[in-house]
């Protein structure tokens, strides 16, 4: 079974992260998380928990704000686009 390609926008600032995404049902979901170690812990754990782990992550070019976000997802072997 193919699963649809699922895409997730994250805006990065200094202290937080704000994601969206619209799932294989047409539902839109978006939360904000911290932008710390735990708060990438706890995107990585939503991203699983709304099955979009194999999800194409998009997030804005911010300078040092998404430089550990972006670094922790890829580690997690999960595709992410900076631009």
């Amino acid at each position: 079974m193919t699963h649809p390609t699922l895409f997730v926008g994250i805006d990065v600032a200094k202290t937080k992260f704000d994601v969206a995404l619209l799932n294989a049902e047409g539902k839109y979901r978006s939360k904000v998380f911290p932008n710390t170690p735990v708060g990438h812990q706890q995107f990585l754990e939503w991203l699983t928990r709304h099955d979009a782990q194999e999800a194409h992550l998009c997030m804005e070019t911010t300078g040092v704000y998404g430089r550990d976000l972006a670094r922790f997802l890829a580690q997690q072997q999960i595709l992410i686009s900076v631009v």
